[in-house]
């Protein structure tokens, strides 16, 4: 779990990182005290859920672990892939049933995801960041970069994306954060589409 987990930290910090200098300033100055709590609310169920409901998707479903493989191994030699390669899977399946998530059958994941998705919608609303302020928080980036990753891992079993896109402002506000702070991925993204 320690190599997923570093990668999705890393890459929590890399947005927020940009975010920051692009915005020219700290992300939550913006929010109430009250807001703050709430965002700490967000930010926890994210982490405590979905990011472990990712987890699962990658690692424990098996019409999903060769797109992992290939994803995390690729640069490890082909005679010892294999072997690094599934050492790793065993190790993260025992740390998400350790956990909790990887006792409970992919339904149950899915459900839980799903009932996170609807309150992320919910708070979302229209607006265009969670609480509504001009910048972007640290409750966005975090939201975002689960929702995203989601949204865009290229997994051939993957209910929870599917579930995600029936919520157009969600996947709206993915977009948008892509294409204003991350241009580059944004044309990566729609080349990949134009072949599609």
């Amino acid at each position: 779990a320690e190599i997923q987990a570093a990668n999705h930290r890393a890459r929590v910090q890399v947005i927020i990182s940009r975010v920051e200098k692009m915005q020219g300033s700290s992300l939550d100055d913006v929010l109430t005290a009250d807001e703050r709590a709430q965002a700490h609310f967000i930010v926890s169920t994210c982490e405590d859920k979905l990011y472990f409901a990712m987890l699962y998707l990658a690692w424990q479903c098996n019409e999903n672990w060769p797109s992992t493989r290939a994803e995390y191994f690729s640069e490890v030699p082909w005679g010892l892939r294999k072997i690094i390669s599934g050492k790793a899977r065993k190790g993260i399946i025992k740390a998400l049933h350790g956990q909790g998530i990887g006792r409970r059958p992919l339904e149950q994941v899915v459900d839980l995801s799903k009932q996170v998705i609807d309150d992320l919608s919910h708070v979302l609303g229209d607006k265009s960041t969670l609480f509504g302020t001009p910048k972007l928080t640290t409750a966005d980036i975090v939201v975002y970069a689960n929702l995203d990753r989601f949204l865009y891992a290229e997994f051939p079993h993957n209910p929870i994306r599917d579930y995600i896109k029936t919520k157009a402002t969600l996947v709206k506000f993915v977009d948008d954060v892509t294409m204003l702070y991350f241009p580059e991925v944004n044309t990566n993204r729609q080349e990949r589409k134009m072949l599609m």
